[in-house]
Order: C-alpha cells, then sequence, then structure tokens
C-alpha cells in the first residue's frame, strides 16, 4: 500500500519476508524479524535525481537517519539500491507527517503555535 509521494518516489507500506512469502512488497534485503510489525519502505528513482545537490541531500538524509537515535526522528532501520533506486527502511509511524499537519487549517492549536515560533 503507498503511503505517500514526493518529489524523487514513494513510501510504502511494508512487511518484513517471511519463508516462503512471494509478495512484491516484502523486504528481503534487511534483516528479518518475527510478527507482524510494518515498516515504511521509500523508494527513490535514481533518474530523478539529476544534480548534485539532490544526491547530496539524499546522501545527507540517510546519514542523519542513521546517526541520530531519538524519539522525534524517524528511525532508519537499513538501506540498501538497485540499479535503478534507492531504497530506505524505516519505522512505520502511522498519522502522516508533521508537514503535512502544518499545512492543515484543523490542525490543534499547540501544533499551530508550533508552526508560528519556527
Amino acid at each position: 500500500a503507498s503511503l505517500g509521494k514526493g518529489s524523487f518516489g514513494k513510501v510504502y507500506l511494508v512487511k518484513p519476508k517471511t519463508s516462503g512469502c512471494a509478495r512484491t512488497d516484502s523486504l528481503s534485503k534487511c534483516p528479518s524479524e518475527c510478527g507482524e510489525t510494518s515498516y515504511a519502505m521509500k523508494v527513490i528513482h535514481k533518474r530523478k535525481l539529476d544534480d548534485e545537490l539532490s544526491v547530496h541531500s539524499l546522501m545527507l538524509e540517510r546519514r542523519i537517519l542513521s546517526t541520530i537515535k531519538s524519539n522525534f526522528i524517524i528511525n532508519l532501520k537499513c538501506s540498501f539500491q538497485s540499479k535503478k533506486s534507492v531504497f530506505f527502511v524505516m519505522d512505520y509511524a502511522p498519522g502522516g507527517d508533521l508537514y503535512s499537519y502544518l499545512d492543515n487549517p484543523f490542525v490543534p492549536e499547540k501544533v499551530r503555535m508550533f508552526k508560528e515560533q519556527g
């Protein structure tokens, strides 16, 4: 299932691949975990990274997500690439992203106050 779309690719809801599973959205290149844990997999199309700044931004995003451990920043489980795409597998946080909430006219007062301070 698609969770969202950005300038360079899409984010999908995925689950770890289990033995005998033939689903195409299952994870096979990341360490498998037991249970029904869901992850968000960001798929970035390399052909859309058309300049040095885009490539640098992608590499910086990966470095930040893999280094910082915080309750306020999503956890990067692993990353890998194919000939055509780069993949970031992250913890799934239902409810959307902060940017969507900040642009919503019906946001709670506390979030609106946070936006005005930034």
